[in-house]
């Protein structure tokens, strides 16, 4: 739905889509069709296949039985190009979720927010022709006219992760999560302390455990950007011109955490080391048009 007024577009629309039969790759570092049941003893013997191929672990298996599900609200603003001035903007408010097998049993079905699932998204462009300088003429006119400024910014909430034992547990010859057993939210995250490590706990060797924690039940950092353009146009002939461009990105050159570690067991668990995007960089071009 939209509605339209001085020029202005404001804008409401709903977005869902279900997908079935979704192929989900078991084996590697997802499940695995020859996990050993849990319990106690060597893997190797009680895998699954172990009679026919003893000397094989995983096993690779590709099955199309799991489901997608997306919703999202999103809002436009406009404001339509007049007088050299536009804005683009639009927020979304959406929910990402995917079903597949535990990796430490394949025979259980989880549902789950997904990898991608960003739950909140605010981007805005701006396009600003400036003004002075348009009644000039000669070297003055092509010196001081024809500018714009160009600005966009974006924030979306973090990416879900998953918190795992560092060593499994369940002794199959799969990876596993550990209990839940608290509030894993912390007031003041920060890069070496993103969330309650408390709030989770390895279940007994050779167990499942009884509240094991859900897939990707923890959140990352936000992120955020801003970059800043300016061009200038340079009248050629009537059908030609040379556009200049300085164009810089990240201008504000903000720290974009990448997911903490969230291996319970590990020394780093629930710190982040790492980030992710391109610091400040700036770029100088040229664009002839005709």
């Amino acid at each position: 739905m939209e509605k339209e007024f001085s020029g202005n577009v404001i804008g409401v629309a709903y977005i869902g889509s279900v997908g079935d039969h979704v192929a989900q790759s078991a084996g590697g570092a997802g499940p695995d069709i020859n996990l050993a049941p849990v319990g106690a003893g060597a893997v190797q013997p009680r895998r699954a296949f172990a009679s026919l191929a003893p000397g094989i672990t995983g096993i690779t298996f590709l099955e199309s039985a799991f489901n997608s599900y997306y919703n999202a609200m999103q809002m436009v603003f406009q404001r339509r190009y007049r007088d050299g001035f536009s804005v683009n903007s639009n927020y979304t408010l959406a929910h990402n979720e995917w079903t597949a097998a535990a990796p430490w049993d394949i025979s259980r079905v989880e549902r789950y927010d997904a990898d991608n699932d960003v739950r909140h998204r605010f981007a805005v462009t701006v396009n600003y022709e400036l003004p002075f300088g348009r009644s000039l003429t000669g070297a003055a006119g092509q010196v001081l006219a024809n500018w714009q400024i160009n600005a966009l910014a974006a924030w979306q909430s973090g990416l879900p992760f998953n918190i795992t034992n560092a060593a499994a547990r369940t002794n199959t010859g799969g990876a596993d999560r550990p209990n839940l057993v608290g509030d894993p939210v912390v007031a003041d995250p920060t890069y070496t302390a993103w969330f309650n490590t408390a709030a989770f706990q390895a279940q007994p060797v050779n167990t499942i455990g009884a509240a094991v924690v859900g897939r990707n039940y923890v959140r990352g950092p936000n992120q955020r950007r801003l970059d800043l353009s300016l061009f200038k146009d340079v009248k050629l002939t009537d059908a030609a011109r040379l556009q200049l461009r300085i164009e810089l990105y990240n201008v504000l050159n903000a720290v974009n955490f990448a997911n903490p570690n969230g291996a319970l067991g590990n020394a780093a668990f629930g710190t982040i080391s790492s980030t992710v995007g391109t610091p400040r960089q700036m770029q100088f071009a040229a664009k002839f048009l005709f």
